[in-house]
């Protein structure tokens, strides 16, 4: 399921890796399996987690569209513009999550819960570092 867009001289650029479309769904699939902290403020925060997950799911069907509809040259700089600016959306989204997240954890309480869970620990190890 990759896209392919012919230039001039008959050669082709792939505008997206085959092997691309797995992690989304994974990330999501692992977000929405997290499930809720046993804190005060655990549903909130269950909620916030969910809605990242929906919404970075539209991001994710926003660019897998603006790849397939890129047919030639002006459908690659149209993708290139929704890719960009759905990836700045995405970035956002996960900020805004993670701050409502660190102001739920007054506390610390949904600090300790992440780091003692099993699931989210698996998730923490497969990222990868940004140091």
């Amino acid at each position: 399921m990759s896209s392919r867009v012919e230039g001039s001289r008959g050669t082709h650029c792939r505008a997206r890796p085959t092997t691309s479309s797995r992690r989304p769904e994974s990330l999501e699939s692992d977000l929405k399996h997290l499930g809720k902290p046993n804190t005060s403020a655990g549903q909130q925060a269950k909620d916030s987690v969910d809605r990242l997950s929906s919404d970075l799911k539209t991001d994710t069907e926003s660019i897998e569209s603006a790849v397939d509809g890129a047919s030639d040259a002006s459908g690659v700089a149209t993708a290139v513009t929704t890719i960009s600016t759905t990836l700045v959306t995405a970035r956002n989204q996960v900020s805004s999550t993670l701050n409502s997240l660190k102001e739920l954890d007054a506390e610390g309480e949904l600090q300790t819960a992440f780091q003692q869970s099993s699931a989210c620990q698996q998730l923490s190890n497969a990222s990868p570092s940004t140091t």
